[in-house]
């Protein structure tokens, strides 16, 4: 995970030599977040979740959804076919692909929730008096 990180934060989206190596980066958050949510189940994949998964680290959970957003059927067709290749070779798409993209964007919206931001359960939330000193408290160990 750390090299996939890595290695998205230092393309430049302006090289012209690397557009197939970020859209294989894409493809493999892509791959990662459908896994998860596979694993969880989509309806289950929540910011809470993502957050959990990502061991706390915002712009590692941030960066995942964005590869998953921003990543079309024809980048993915793209990374799997050689280059000047005249074969029409079977490429492997999540059929997913779309459940996959609205369960990533509900997660990431999800990352701002008091219980994600917080480190507050939202058991411990629902009815309860929140304090001034509760509202001013610093967020959870965020990195971002």
């Amino acid at each position: 995970a750390p090299h996939v990180f890595g290695g998205l934060c230092r393309l430049d989206p302006r090289d012209t030599a690397s557009p197939r190596l970020l859209r294989a980066l894409h493809g493999i958050c892509v791959w990662t977040l459908a896994a998860l949510g596979r694993a969880v189940g989509y309806e289950r994949l929540s910011g809470s979740v993502l957050w959990e998964w990502a061991s706390g680290d915002a712009a590692w959970a941030t960066t995942l959804a964005r590869g998953v957003l921003i990543t079309t059927v024809h980048d993915l067709c793209e990374v799997q076919v050689a280059t000047g290749d005249a074969d029409f070779d079977p490429v492997v798409i999540p059929r997913d692909l779309d459940v996959l993209r609205r369960a990533a964007l509900s997660a990431v919206l999800g990352l701002t929730a008091p219980d994600v931001t917080f480190g507050v359960s939202s058991d411990d939330i629902e009815g309860a008096v929140i304090t001034i000193q509760m509202r001013r408290a610093p967020p959870c160990s965020s990195s971002a």
